[in-house]
């Protein structure tokens, strides 16, 4: 069994265990596009695509099972629908009847607190909870694409109605994404817009209070 981030896939590795009688490959993807560079930084959504690709066309050439895992977090959760959508697109359009991947594993972060669903400010919940639910009721099907069906959409909605651990200000969430984007060459504002303006709005909305 291996557990990969994407950024690398060797071939005399995938060759290596085409050997054995069976191998399994857990890919941990929390994002796409600009979210994932975000949160994956300095990864390249381009490069890691490509390997995904690369991962399930080996698994229609050797006994493999390839499978996907998601740490849903304050980053992503606007953009988890979209991420979801886009990587079983991708999984659609390469794999064959040959090929085995497995459902799609999505678990809550709970911790540290500042990216956890729990403690994410009520202005990102209210935006997401509607758009999750929304996604859930017109996509039946997903279920079955799902480690736990929707159990796992259940429970990513209980921590974000429950209450938080430690309440974090918007300002502070934004404050902290300032420090950090000091040593990168990207920013929360350009990789995540809609959380961005959504922390921006709530911190001057507290500021005039």
């Amino acid at each position: 069994r291996f557990n990969t981030n994407l950024t690398t896939i060797n071939d005399e590795l995938l060759d290596l265990c085409g050997k054995f009688r069976l191998a399994a490959f857990s890919c941990s993807v929390d994002g796409t596009g600009k979210v994932l560079e975000y949160i994956r930084y300095p990864v390249n959504w381009e490069k890691l695509k490509a390997n995904y690709i690369k991962l399930i066309q080996a698994a229609d050439k050797y006994p493999f099972v390839v499978s996907l895992s998601c740490v849903v977090q304050l980053y992503n959760i606007l953009n988890l629908t979209d991420m979801i959508e886009e990587l079983w697109a991708i999984e659609d359009e390469y794999r064959t009847e040959n090929t085995n991947i497995a459902r799609t594993y999505l678990e809550n972060m709970i911790g540290p607190e500042h990216l956890a669903l729990q403690g994410a400010p009520q202005i990102v919940k209210n935006v997401a909870l509607p758009q999750i639910k929304a996604w859930r009721r017109s996509h039946p099907e997903a279920e079955q694409r799902l480690l736990d069906g929707w159990n796992s959409f259940d429970v990513m909605v209980e921590h974000m109605v429950s209450e938080p651990k430690g309440r974090i200000t918007a300002q502070r969430h934004l404050d902290y994404a300032k420090f950090l984007d000091q040593n990168k060459k990207i920013s929360i504002e350009e990789n995540i817009p809609r959380l961005y303006q959504l922390l921006r709005i709530d911190a001057e909305s507290r500021k005039e209070d």
